[in-house]
């Protein structure tokens, strides 16, 4: 999931257009929302590693879309940048804190 998140973030860095990284957090946010629905995640291994987070229901996707917005918000430069530092250091660290579904716990 931090592979996920590693993504997101590294936007601003890749592109030098805002409207190209508009385009790819518009990407990023189609592709939860399709895994939500139900369907395969998108060939990208980064989605792979949510995917299991969002079938399971054990992280909601409506979280990740905020991390999304939170992301998009801040290279636009309309959000509080303290603000929304906070919030998608927030869910990252309750997102990565959660046994991945499926596996097997220590005992």
């Amino acid at each position: 999931a931090l592979a996920w998140y590693a993504e997101i973030a590294a936007i601003p860095a890749k592109v030098r257009e805002e409207m190209i990284g508009h385009i790819r957090f518009a990407w990023w946010r189609e592709a939860l929302e399709e895994m939500d629905k139900g369907k395969e995640p998108r060939a990208h291994p980064a989605l792979k590693t949510v995917a299991p987070y969002i079938k399971g229901i054990t992280f909601p996707c409506e979280s990740l879309m905020r991390i999304v917005d939170a992301a998009e918000a801040e290279f636009a430069g309309q959000g509080e940048i303290g603000a929304s530092s906070g919030e998608l250091s927030a869910l990252m660290l309750l997102l990565s804190s959660r046994r991945r579904p499926g596996s097997i716990s220590e005992a």
